[in-house]
């Protein structure tokens, strides 16, 4: 906002967009409601959390649609693919990727890659999707699962010493 005026001066194209809501409600699509992210938003987990937890019919399916080009070749690309199967997984909900460079994939609720098409390729993929519903527990609790977990571990590692007085 303290920037606007410079904004205003230099004729920065599209200077005058504002981010949306953090917290956005699933897309209806015929009768299935998709928790949709765009392009790195499926990299975190909360904003998906929050539009599963929007509807008691909840959202049944992951969509992502992306621009990963500017990766280039890179592993990034790849990586990018592995945190969205990781989403189908933490939600157990298929996941659909779309991107401009071929990393558009079809993930089952357990996060494996169903379908794909070749990275760098024009094409069209064709797959069937099971909608999903019910929720997780990292759906219920979210990070404070991993937060935990990785208390205990702490706790397990340095206990042990803390009680011998080393």
């Amino acid at each position: 906002d303290w920037l606007g005026w410079l904004y205003q001066q230099v004729s920065i194209p599209m200077s005058d967009l504002q981010a949306g809501s953090p917290t956005q409600a699933p897309l209806h699509f015929k009768d299935i409601m998709l928790a949709t992210s765009i392009c790195y938003e499926d990299v975190y987990s909360e904003p998906l959390a929050y539009q599963l937890q929007q509807n008691p019919q909840q959202a049944a399916v992951l969509l992502n649609l992306t621009n990963d080009a500017w990766y280039g070749e890179s592993f990034a690309a790849r990586q990018h693919l592995q945190l969205s199967q990781l989403r189908a997984a933490e939600f157990q909900r298929p996941m659909l990727r779309s991107t401009n460079t071929g990393m558009t994939a079809s993930i089952d609720m357990q996060g494996r890659v169903v379908a794909s098409l070749p990275w760098y390729q024009t094409g069209v993929l064709e797959t069937t999707v099971e909608p999903r519903a019910g929720s997780t527990p990292f759906q219920q609790h979210g990070q404070a699962i991993v937060l935990g977990l990785l208390l205990s571990l702490l706790s397990f590692l340095i206990l042990p010493r803390y009680l011998k007085g080393e």
